[in-house]
């Protein structure tokens, strides 16, 4: 053999050794990656549906963040564990992440903001109307949902916008004062009533369904703080009108006019009904406890039906809620639980494959629909034209003594469907 030929097959095997060096170095490459890799070749990556949940102070985002991740999470995550696995391309869970407004609307448009930028788009929040407010234009220009568990404003009653509520607007409540007046035998009725839609709106829904007269509405500016013109004036006309009782439309100022109206006699001798928005006022007792008791202030707060809160599905969560949380299971908190759930049914109706960021105007096409076939924790969750929920069931809500203190009292229910007032003993 000649020295060339040596020289070639020298330089042959030295080529391919090199060959076997470089394709080694990259299988040794591909096992790091495949031993790091938690998930086999043939397992789906997982996508998360993220909901933003904006609570609408610190105290209620507490409980919200025990509920929604030691509860509502889990539940929901196991129920779409069990779906077909070709339903969705790659498997979906979902997570919510729980912001606090602090009672601040400005405040909860940024959260709103933020949210958007990082791609959260479906939205639990708005609590209170003034919150509701302050993003709904954000949500509707941004392809967002918002789903409340808790607004009732009329302002806010608006066909083909981007925001859903689960309890009925403040007119729904008006059937309940009404019947409720008309049960007591009030005759003659004397309004007290802030200077806003709201009040006004209320006051022209009852003039339809009360059946006695409404002989005085009594209007002060928002933002009074010194009531004695307008207390007055309804003293006055109760002293002319004996058998005649008030109805006081108004909101965080209701405390302030109670412990006012202690100084006039009339005022202090009836009975007073109010509006969703003077049921269980923390302010009301902390500033005319005893007044509130004496006039007892029986105000309307939708509530679970008789049916809804027999049922298993309800005792359930009642029970679970119960036993994490220990407080108990209400209305506005089965309505939070029932708007996860509604967006996820959205998610889960609309999008076979879930795109880097869910976009909020396919659920808001398809969300009557869906929870006009839901039958949730609250109870079956029909929505109006109007995006609000049907008018439900109300508990009258007021004032008393409890072992000669005053708390707050519960006197009876209405049921919407018959339009009857059951006062309890």
């Amino acid at each position: 053999m000649s020295q060339k030929s040596l020289t070639s097959d020298a330089n042959s095997f030295h080529q391919w050794q090199r060959k076997f060096l470089v394709f080694l170095s990259v299988l040794i490459i591909l096992s790091q990656v495949i031993v790091s890799t938690p998930l086999s070749w043939g397992t789906p990556r997982v996508k998360t549906i993220s909901i933003g949940v904006i609570s609408p102070f610190n105290e209620w985002a507490y409980y919200d963040e025990i509920m929604f991740k030691q509860i509502v999470e889990p539940e929901i995550n196991e129920y779409i564990a069990k779906l077909p696995r070709n339903r969705f391309t790659p498997v979906t869970q979902v997570e919510f992440i729980i912001e606090s407004a602090d009672w601040d609307p400005d405040k909860n448009l940024e959260i709103v903001k933020q949210f958007h930028e990082d791609g959260v788009n479906l939205l639990i929040g708005g609590l209170y109307t003034y919150l509701a407010a302050s993003s709904l234009d954000y949500v509707n220009s941004h392809d967002m949902i918002m789903i409340s568990p808790g607004s009732t404003g009329t302002e806010l009653s608006l066909a083909g916008d981007n925001l859903f509520r689960l309890v009925p607007d403040d007119v729904g409540q008006v059937n309940a004062i009404a019947a409720a007046l008309n049960s007591k035998g009030v005759d003659n009725l004397v309004i007290i009533q802030s200077n806003d839609d709201r009040a006004s709106a209320l006051v022209n829904a009852l003039a339809s369904s009360y059946a006695g007269t409404i002989i005085a509405s009594i209007i002060y500016p928002m933002g009074t703080s010194d009531y004695t013109e307008y207390l007055t004036q309804a003293d006055d006309i109760l002293s002319e009108n004996p058998g005649a009782n008030v109805l006081l439309l108004s909101l965080d100022e209701a405390g302030p006019i109670l412990y006012q109206s202690m100084d006039y006699l009339e005022l202090s001798s009836v009975e007073w009904f109010g509006t969703d928005g003077t049921a269980e006022a923390p302010g009301i007792l902390d500033i005319a406890p005893e007044q509130a008791a004496n006039v007892k202030l029986y105000s309307p707060l939708a509530a679970f039906s008789s049916e809804t809160k027999s049922s298993s599905k309800h005792q359930y969560m009642k029970d679970l809620f119960y036993e994490t949380l220990e407080v108990p299971f209400g209305f506005y908190t089965a309505c939070e639980i029932d708007a996860a759930w509604l967006l996820v049914l959205g998610v889960l109706e609309t999008q076979r494959i879930i795109e880097p960021a869910v976009t909020g105007q396919d659920i808001v096409d398809v969300l009557p629909d869906i929870a006009s076939r839901y039958y949730g924790y609250s109870g079956w969750c029909e929505l109006n034209e109007a995006g609000d929920r049907v008018p439900s069931n109300y508990e009258l809500h007021g004032y008393g003594s409890v072992d000669g203190e005053p708390y707050y009292m519960i006197y009876g229910s209405y049921n919407t469907a018959s339009d009857i007032i059951t006062w309890y003993p």
